[in-house]
């Protein structure tokens, strides 16, 4: 009769026994998962200060990029008004060479006509269209001399707009640096079991439904 007792008492021990052991083990695994998740907090802090200067990093580069590209546009709207001033050089002299040309056909023809000359034909009208085409000719050149110029600054804009959008592929994200200290760092490390207490109250609830099917 003594038999069923000590059964369900030795039962009763070993359920005790290996809820203690478990016990024991979740307490361990609860040290690991604090001792993980404080490492974690480290590196996440680590990770924030490194992100913070990678960020003033790109904000710096950023601010150097931007001022690199207001040099250049600066530069383009130089070279820009350099060449509209040349064109409008250039037509200045165009306009004093063609008012020198009259002149000086006007000239020819006033002493021509002194000489009692017919200035309207033969040679003497020959002399006064060669004055007046070589003048179209020298007030060409001088108007292509300006067209030259001008293209040669558009030319140079182009190339200081070119070398500032080059510039511009160097730009960096600070909000990139920032979104990569938000990432939280996961513990795989966590314990399966929420408290330690329910391995020992699960262990005594079937050493006393093993003992109460015995007894029956």
């Amino acid at each position: 009769m003594c038999t069923v007792p000590l059964i369900a008492a030795g039962m009763v021990a070993t359920a005790g026994l290996t809820a203690i052991q478990t016990f024991q083990q979740n307490r361990y695994a609860k040290r690991q998962y604090q001792y993980q998740t404080q490492a974690a907090d480290i590196q996440r802090q680590r990770n924030k200060v490194m992100a913070e200067a990678a960020a003033r990093s790109a904000e710096a580069n950023n601010a150097a990029i931007a001022a690199q590209q207001k040099m250049f546009e600066n530069n383009a709207k130089s070279a820009e008004r350099e060449g509209e001033y040349a064109k409008e050089v250039a037509g200045m002299k165009a306009d004093e060479h063609r008012k020198q040309v009259q002149q000086l056909a006007g000239k020819q023809e006033a002493e021509m006509a002194a000489s009692g000359a017919i200035v309207n034909s033969g040679t003497f009208l020959d002399v006064s269209l060669d004055t007046y085409e070589m003048g179209k000719i020298d007030e060409m050149a001088l108007l292509h001399e300006g067209d030259m110029e001008a293209w040669r600054m558009e030319n140079q804009a182009r190339n200081y707009r070119t070398q500032s959008a080059i510039a511009g592929t160097g730009w960096q994200s600070p909000e990139y640096a920032y979104w990569a200290a938000d990432t939280p760092v996961l513990n795989p490390m966590a314990p399966a079991t929420s408290s330690p207490l329910i391995p020992l109250v699960s262990g005594l609830a079937n050493a006393g439904m093993g003992y109460y099917s015995m007894m029956k």
